[in-house]
């Protein structure tokens, strides 16, 4: 998809409930369950925890507008905890997504969240073979996998910890605006998990939203769609991989490597074609999964 064509399907969308054409069946109640890691103090869970905040606000005012049910659910993590006993709560009150920023525990609550039947939107960890083995038609990941961050950073030929997800420097695609409504509310700058915890929630109401659904199975299957895509404010339409369920996204040099600027990588403005092919150079390509379970194929 190219990137006005993407834009022009993005004011579409956000036209059609103005107009008056939002399904009847939509009235039904969305409920988002968000799981973090119990008693953060400071890092990337505080921020996750605050970008999610900040995509609730702005989620609760969309749904308002369009008369949406809405709602929150929010669960805690601690090691001496039982994660299957948090998902079938979180099931049991009608929660149709999950938003995850553990790490450790994510190949665990894929298992889960796919006997469930639980879209579960991965935040937080990287690890390839939670792309590659740990599969699942309701598993989905918004943090970029090592893969993605090993190849952005051969591709530049800089320290592979110099790759991020986001950064607060960035001004272009209303990436300025973002990180001025973040700094506004928070009194910080958006890093990479605060980012990562907005999108997966604008994700979430985006996808239900288009899906004209509260399903589960519904959601998941319009989020592998070939025409989905969403607006990150990265400069290009992000969309999952159906091959391992990854975002596809342009990552950033942490530090500028030239002309006192952040980097993109890949540079989506020198696209000569395809953006999704040129998102698809970063990362594991078709083939790499060993997936084989529902749809993946």
């Amino acid at each position: 998809m190219k990137r006005r064509e993407f834009a022009r399907s993005m004011m579409a969308g956000l036209l059609l409930p103005a107009a008056g054409l939002f399904p009847e069946r939509l009235q039904r109640s969305l409920w988002i369950a968000v799981l973090l890691p119990a008693r953060a103090t400071g890092g990337a869970s505080t921020s996750f925890a605050s970008g999610v905040e900040m995509g609730k606000e702005e989620t609760l005012r969309a749904a308002a507008l369009f008369s949406r049910g809405l709602g929150f659910i929010d669960a805690s993590y601690t090691p001496a905890a039982d994660l299957s006993a948090i998902v079938s709560r979180v099931k049991a009150q009608g929660t149709v997504l999950l938003v995850s920023a553990l790490e450790e525990e994510t190949a665990e609550l894929s298992t889960l969240c796919d006997s469930a039947r639980l879209v579960l939107l991965n935040g937080a960890a990287r690890t390839d073979s939670l792309r590659r083995s740990t599969c699942s038609d309701f598993v989905f990941h918004v943090e970029a996998s090592e893969s993605m961050y090993r190849s952005a950073a051969q591709s530049v030929a800089i320290p592979q910890d110099s790759v991020a997800l986001w950064s607060p420097a960035l001004e272009k695609y209303g990436a300025a605006q973002l990180n001025d409504r973040y700094a506004a509310r928070t009194g910080s700058v958006m890093d990479a998990s605060a980012w990562a915890g907005w999108m997966c929630v604008k994700i979430a109401w985006e996808a239900s939203i288009r899906a004209s659904s509260a399903e589960s199975r519904q959601i998941a299957d319009y989020l592998v769609r070939e025409s989905t895509a969403f607006d990150g404010h990265k400069g290009a339409p992000l969309s999952f991989r159906k091959w391992d369920h990854q975002l596809r996204q342009p990552l950033y040099a942490a530090a500028p490597v030239s002309g006192g600027r952040v980097s993109e990588i890949p540079d989506v403005a020198m696209a000569s074609g395809s953006v999704m092919k040129l998102l698809d150079t970063i990362g594991d390509p078709l083939g790499m999964t060993t997936c084989t379970k529902g749809k993946r194929r």
